[in-house]
């Protein structure tokens, strides 16, 4: 389920905002852009250079006279809008650090992205203790405030793989002891949401008392103060807002009530008071479920890393520990309240056993999934994609196949428009993509940005290949450059042929697998 998007003043992160529906398919968002007006290879681009550690590249650029502060636009690069210093700085790059430094470069220079985060915010993001270090020295503001109100203590909560906890840690603790202060501060609440969400009480009937809407909608999110509040666990704010006679049907544009939001971040006390104000346990959102199902899953891996992007999506920290704890309590809470128990659990288990099952490529168990009637086209619940797409991201084309002899639609696209064919392409898998052709994939669909499936083949390797490495921080995996460069050759040649046959009229030749 999608939760609502924190109020403006709670939001602080150093990059684009990404949504909850984007962290699986990031991967098409950030690579799919149409490379063909850079005609320079990497090795001679500053950015790159300065990214990459090219210390005799970057020397050369400034033998040249390259303005140093030159921020990279290209639109669809993770790096956009971002100068040599945050590239240096984001790859913890400490010699072009130094000498980009003494040679004028300005440390505090605003990215021109729509975040206008500093380079000492990107290099918090990376968790870079010693570019951060650097960068203070050099004069870096610790309280720089980018376009979206953050400061670096604050980007240090954006993406946190277990690897980079600890620099993150180190560099928040830097940043404090440097003065350094975090957004999330308290400040003057200028807004209902923000108020509800902080549990200010003092601010709410201030806002009230003011006229302000007590279920207005916040323009960003949608949500009212009351599910704010109970996002955040503020118990007494919603019992302030309930006595106030806040209604707790109202949902989010998701259908999300209080008690969805409440139940899935595991407030065991606030998940009673709704009920007890009565909230219905048994009201479903648009994708069907009942706060039940948010918190009925056992714990896992999987469920785990679904709060662990939770938290890098709505910029907020999460104690897992106190949510996995919880969530056990709020479900007999819950259990207690609801008219459809049984159907909860099952549905909850399946859902959770089969994106597991289509993740790692257990076949049995997809077999017996769909043998017990489940639906090919069921949408994995984090990023909102189908289960086909999930197969062609990880290769696993014996699964791919059994998918798709069930009646999975092959061209069925992710909330951002791009279908398995995106991905299979993306990650270059030949014999995923020869299925996928065979089963009359549409090469010209294009995904919202309006790029269809070629484009991740067709854009020059060494301006893609530094993506991987960064798509797999986001995802959590590892990606195999040196496979990937060489099979996607082959995927090109795929679909030259396929566009071959299609002028010709003749039939795509069916893959070696193909049911």
């Amino acid at each position: 389920m999608r939760c609502p998007r924190q109020p403006r003043a709670l939001r602080h992160s150093p990059h684009r905002a990404i949504p909850m529906r984007l962290i699986l398919t990031a991967i098409a968002t950030l690579t799919l852009a149409c490379f063909a007006g850079c005609n320079s290879p990497p090795s001679t681009d500053i950015w790159t250079a300065a990214g990459e550690g090219d210390l005799a590249a970057v020397k050369q650029h400034i033998a040249a006279g390259t303005d140093i502060n030159q921020r990279l636009e290209r639109p669809g690069h993770p790096s956009h809008g971002g100068s040599p210093l945050h590239l240096a700085a984001v790859a913890n790059q400490l010699e072009i650090l130094d000498l980009l430094i003494a040679n004028g470069a300005t440390v505090d220079l605003r990215a021109s992205n729509e975040t206008g985060a500093s380079p000492l915010m990107w290099a918090a993001a990376g968790g870079h203790l010693q570019a951060a270090t650097r960068l203070i020295a050099a004069g870096a503001d610790v309280n720089y405030v980018d376009n979206n109100g953050a400061t670096a203590i604050d980007a240090t909560l954006m993406f946190e793989p277990q690897k980079n906890r600890q620099g993150k840690a180190a560099v928040a603790e830097l940043l404090r002891s440097k003065g350094g202060q975090s957004s999330l501060a308290p400040k003057t609440i200028d807004d209902i949401w923000t108020a509800a969400a902080t549990g200010n009480s003092e601010a709410i009937i201030k806002h009230l008392n003011g006229g302000a809407d007590i279920n207005g909608r916040d323009p960003t999110s949608g949500s009212t103060p009351l599910i704010f509040a109970a996002l955040f666990g503020q118990t007494e704010a919603t019992r302030l807002l309930l006595e106030r006679k806040a209604d707790l049907t109202l949902t989010n544009p998701d259908g999300n009530t209080p008690l969805h939001v409440a139940a899935l971040f595991a407030y065991p006390e606030t998940v009673q008071l709704l009920l007890e104000q009565g909230a219905s346990a048994a009201t479903r959102n648009q994708r069907g479920e009942t706060p039940l199902d948010t918190v009925v899953a056992p714990w896992s891996p999987l469920v785990k890393g679904v709060y662990d992007l939770l938290a890098a999506t709505l910029r907020i920290p999460l104690d897992v520990n106190r949510i996995k704890a919880a969530r056990p309590q709020v479900a007999t809470i819950l259990r207690g309240h609801s008219g459809t128990e049984s159907d909860s659990d099952t549905k909850a288990g399946q859902q959770t056993n089969i994106v597991l099952a289509v993740t790692k490529g257990y076949l049995p168990s997809v077999k017996e999934y769909l043998a017990d009637g489940g639906d090919p086209n069921t949408r994995e619940p984090l990023g909102n994609s189908p289960l086909l797409l999930v197969a062609c991201l990880h290769g696993h084309a014996d699964v791919v196949a059994t998918l798709l002899t069930a009646g999975a639609d092959v061209n069925l696209p992710n909330p951002e428009g791009e279908t398995p064919l995106h991905i299979a392409s993306l990650v270059a898998y030949p014999e995923v993509v020869k299925l996928l052709l065979a089963h009359g994939a549409d090469t010209d669909q294009k995904n919202k940005k309006g790029q269809p499936p070629t484009a991740s083949v067709t854009a020059p390797w060494q301006e893609i290949k530094p993506l991987y490495g960064f798509l797999g921080t986001i995802l959590q995996m590892q990606f195999d450059t040196s496979r990937i460069e060489k099979e996607r050759v082959v995927v090109a040649e795929l679909f030259k042929d396929h566009a071959t046959n299609k002028e010709s009229g003749e039939a795509p030749q069916p893959a070696k697998n193909a049911p």
